[in-house]
C-alpha cells in the first residue's frame, strides 16, 4: 500500500467518524429529550 493511499483512507476515516460523532450526538440529543 503506498503512503498517499494511506493517508487519503486515514482522511476519509477521520471524516466519516466526524459524522458518524455529529450523528450520535443528535441522536443522544434527542433521546435525552
Amino acid at each position: 500500500m503506498k503512503s498517499s493511499d494511506k493517508n487519503d483512507t486515514k482522511r476519509i476515516f477521520s471524516a466519516f467518524n466526524h459524522l458518524i460523532s455529529k450523528d450520535f450526538s443528535v441522536i443522544n440529543f434527542a433521546i435525552f429529550i
